[in-house]
């Protein structure tokens, strides 16, 4: 089954700030390009077969049923509805940020 896959602008707002830092600290303009199309080739993914990636079941998002995908080293963390077949990226995190702080 197709699902729809919708990007929050604070997911899209993640990724910019990622490719950002990216170019401005370390001068990497072809990593961050890379980079920015890897997230996004991962994010249309999501339309088949979205619940493939594991549960994040830690803080607000226990009830939540929010998933994390892993992208070179940051974490797409998603949600999945399956009565609507509609896939909603929520956030774009560097994998080694404290995980607590996901819970904003």
């Amino acid at each position: 089954m197709i699902y729809s896959v919708v990007v929050e602008p604070s997911a899209k707002a993640d990724i910019r700030s990622i490719v950002t830092y990216i170019r401005s600290e370390f001068g990497y303009e072809q990593y961050a390009a890379s980079l920015f199309e890897a997230l996004y080739r991962a994010i249309a993914s999501l339309k088949q077969n979205p619940r493939r990636y594991q549960k994040y079941e830690e803080g607000i998002y226990v009830k939540r049923d929010v998933h994390k995908m892993p992208v070179r080293k940051y974490n797409v963390y998603y949600t999945v509805d399956d009565t609507k077949k509609n896939v909603t990226v929520l956030r774009v995190f560097y994998s080694g940020r404290n995980q607590e702080l996901v819970n904003d």
